[in-house]
């Protein structure tokens, strides 16, 4: 039986053993607490848990009483997710072209633009152009337009 026993509280059914991040600092694993018969669940163990058997629990996953510790496993991101990401940087982004087209227009519109102006405003306007050419169906392999002067 893969069970410990801590006094307060006891884990029954210790499987999936993992870190839970880079950090090596918390270890995720499924058990049954109190009873070997108690659903399943996730637990995530600490080095510095604020409950005594936390961290021994921690201690025994690390030394791999329960079985080997399995390297963590970066987060799978959804396809929807992953649009839904791209279309706010791509929002951002156009924000941020408004922002620095804005001034440079009206410098043209009062006619009172230098050229170094004009020739900025050109640069951000086909930026925000192939900006908005962006197609957010295509993230995660997005190819993100240069911004001018970069």
């Amino acid at each position: 039986m893969n069970s410990v026993d801590y006094g307060e509280i006891k884990f029954f059914n210790i499987k999936n053993i993992s870190y839970a991040d880079g950090t090596g600092t918390v270890i995720s694993c499924i058990v049954s607490i109190n009873a070997e018969s108690a659903p399943e669940m996730p637990f995530n163990a600490t080095k510095d848990d604020i409950e005594e058997y936390g961290r021994k629990f921690f201690d025994d996953l690390k030394k791999g009483k329960f079985g080997p510790v399995g390297d963590c496993e970066p987060p799978t991101i959804s396809k929807p997710q992953l649009i839904e990401d791209a279309e706010l940087e791509k929002a951002r982004l156009l924000s941020e072209a408004a922002v620095e087209i804005a001034p440079l227009q009206d410098a043209v519109d009062l006619d009172i633009a230098t050229n170094k102006e004009k020739s900025a405003l050109a640069d951000w306007k086909k930026y925000r152009v192939t900006l908005n050419r962006v197609d957010t169906n295509e993230a995660p392999d997005i190819k993100w337009p240069e911004k001018p002067g970069q």
